[in-house]
Parts: C-alpha cells; sequence; structure tokens
C-alpha cells in the first residue's frame, strides 16, 4: 500500500519453507539434581543428525574449567542419521558459584546455590547454534560437632559419665550415620524428644531414648545424642569416636570425634554389688546386708539415697557416714512390703512377650 491515492496498491507474495536443521539436542535441559563438593558427577549430552551425511560438530562453550568441569570430545563427526554423545564430567570445588559467577541460575532464585551451565555446539555446514542448559544445585556433605572434643574427665571404674553431642547436618540432601567400631567402654544413646516434666528442674532425664549409634539426619537437621564413658579400667582414655556418614544415594564421608577421659579406681567399694531378699508375705520384714570399705588414704563420706519408699518399701541404716582410710562399715537393708506396696504390685503391666 501507498500513500499516494492515484497509484493503485500492488502485492508481493514472498514463499518459504521451514526446514529442520541437521544437528539438534536431544534434550534441552540435563539436570545434575544435587550435586555435592568434590565428588565427580557425569552426564551424556545426546546429539542427533538428521541428515544421511556425516557432519563435523564443535562445542564452543562452556570453556574447560581445569578440575570441576569439562567436555569430551569437543570436535567430532555425527554420523548421518545417528547420534553422538559429548561426555560431561563436573567435579565442583567449594566456592564454584564464586569463582564462575556466569553460571549462576538466573531463572530460579530461590536458592543461591542453583547453577546454569549453557553449552553451545556448532556444526560445520549449519549456522544455526545446538543450545543446551546443565542445571542443578550445589550442596556440601559437612557435618558439624558440638562439643568438637568430647572430654570426659575422671570417672571411676564401673560408674559413668556422660556428655551430649549435638550433630548439624548442612546438606541440602538427607544424610544417613553410623557410629562405626565403638569401643565396649563407649556407648552411644538418643534422648528422648518429650522428656516428662519433673518438679524437680535439676533432676537430668537421660534413659527412654534408645540406641544413637545410626539413624539419619534431615537436611539442615541437628540432633542430640547422649555419649556415655564407662571406663573399664584405671587408665587414661584418649580415642577417637568414627562417624560414617551416606550422603543420599551419592557417596559416603568419614568423620573422627576426639574422646578424652580417665579411668580411676572407686574409693569406695562394695563387698558384694546385689542383694537378693527371699519372697515374704506382706507386713512382714526381711534383712540383709552389705559392707562398705574405703580403700584410699584419707577419710571418705558416703550418702546412700534410697529409693522412694511407696515403690521400695527399703529402710538403710546408716544412710550417711565417715569412713577412716582402710576401714569397713556394715550397711543394714530390711524389706517390708505393705498392702499399698502389693496393691501397686498387682496394678503394674505385664511383662513384653519374648521375641521371636
Amino acid at each position: 500500500a501507498v500513500d499516494n491515492t492515484l497509484v493503485d496498491d500492488f502485492w508481493v507474495v514472498v514463499k518459504g519453507e521451514c526446514v529442520d536443521v541437521p544437528i539438534y539436542v536431544e534434550e534441552e535441559q540435563y539436570d545434575f539434581k544435587t550435586a555435592v563438593y568434590d565428588h565427580i558427577f557425569r552426564h551424556n549430552i545426546v546429539l542427533r543428525n538428521r541428515y544421511g551425511v556425516p557432519m563435523k560438530i564443535n562445542v564452543e562453550r562452556p570453556k574447560e574449567i581445569e578440575g570441576e568441569l569439562s567436555l569430551n570430545p569437543r570436535v567430532a563427526y555425527v554420523q548421518g542419521h545417528s547420534q553422538f554423545i559429548v561426555q560431561v564430567k563436573f567435579q565442583p570445588r567449594p566456592g564454584f558459584l564464586d569463582r564462575n559467577r556466569a553460571f549462576r541460575d538466573l531463572e530460579r532464585r530461590d536458592c543461591e546455590d542453583d547453577f546454569r551451565i549453557p553449552v553451545r555446539v556448532k556444526g560445520a555446514d549449519q549456522v544455526l547454534p545446538v543450545c543446551c542448559d546443565l542445571i542443578g544445585t550445589l550442596s556440601s556433605n559437612d557435618i558439624t560437632f558440638e562439643p568438637e572434643v568430647l572430654n570426659f574427665g575422671p570417672c571411676y571404674v564401673e560408674a559413668s559419665v556422660s556428655l551430649d553431642l549435638t550433630i548439624t547436618n548442612h546438606s541440602l540432601l538427607p544424610q544417613k550415620f553410623a557410629f562405626c567400631r565403638l569401643p565396649s567402654f563407649l556407648t552411644v544413646r538418643s534422648l528422648q524428644d518429650d522428656p516428662p516434666e519433673l518438679e524437680d528442674t535439676e533432676t537430668a532425664v537421660k534413659d527412654g531414648g534408645g540406641f544413637g549409634g545410626f539413624g539419619m539426619l534431615l537436611p539442615e537437621e541437628s540432633m542430640t545424642l547422649c555419649v556415655m564413658y564407662s571406663p573399664e579400667s584405671a587408665v587414661e582414655m584418649h580415642t577417637e569416636l568414627c562417624f560414617k556418614v551416606q550422603t543420599g544415594a551419592l557417596c559416603s564421608r568419614e568423620f573422627a570425634i576426639p574422646c578424652l577421659g580417665q579411668g580411676q579406681e572407686p574409693i569406695i567399694t562394695l563387698k558384694d554389688p546385689s542383694i537378693k531378699f527371699a519372697a515374704i508375705p506382706k507386713a512382714a520384714v526381711i534383712k540383709a546386708s552389705i559392707e562398705l570399705c574405703n580403700v584410699s588414704k584419707s577419710p571418705q563420706m558416703f550418702n546412700i539415697l534410697e529409693p522412694p519408699r511407696e515403690l521400695g518399701r527399703l529402710y538403710i541404716c546408716p544412710l550417711c557416714a565417715v569412713l577412716q582410710p582402710k576401714a569397713r562399715t556394715r550397711v543394714q537393708v530390711e524389706f517390708k512390703p505393705d498392702d499399698a506396696y502389693v496393691e501397686l504390685l498387682k496394678k503394674a503391666p505385664p511383662p513384653p512377650p519374648p521375641k521371636e
């Protein structure tokens, strides 16, 4: 059409045909999912040739990053009506996106560790390049421990001392963990999620959590475990806990937790550590005694804590005394069940059936 009204409009017909390019990529995106630092991840970029003659291709970008990113081969021939695989080897090190800011994924802003690596392949006789993206999320498989060193200090033989160990998963993947090759004098227990409320706030609750030698940490989760030291002899303890994790289904890693302690001989010993009463009727009394000995070279005071009277019906005498060096004393224990105690036993739940 023209602006001049004295000139007639004329038409120009343009014809063309859309033809598929010979070299194309099978997928527009290749997803590495979650890639862990310092581990090798591989992917195959599949190129196809629609033509019946071989076509030369050249991988123009990304450029090879030594030790972290490589594509092989970069120059090759794709046979006619066939496919060719370009292998991608990706081994990111910590700080990969800080050193290669162009690979930050600007389309996915929900995580600062997302990456998008554009790949450009050029055919020798093809004007239109072939493009695809390598995408994924970078993560570490770090585990931190608080405290970093478990120092139990002195502990008497046949006694135990415990410390709380908090482990934190800094990975974006769940990690299974296990304490391996635990020595006989160290045990790991989990703590109760909701310990019962006690009137005495100074009372610690450590029971009821179960074995904590293995478990799973969810992404960015922290878990507190109880590590107990029970010396078997009066020697210094200097060892390491072997802590292994498996990150998703990708890789594994091993950590060492230093442990320090000192076993000491008890200063007061029991001649017989257990008392076994015979069966008696209610309102009857049965007595037994145990012998305490001070094996140290200085006077020692002992204090016996009785169990709740309504639960044990035990009467102990003396409860507190001073033992001179190498001295011995006898402690009398009486058992006096009454009607209330018998009724309490009747209300107790039956023991669980034995496991097959």
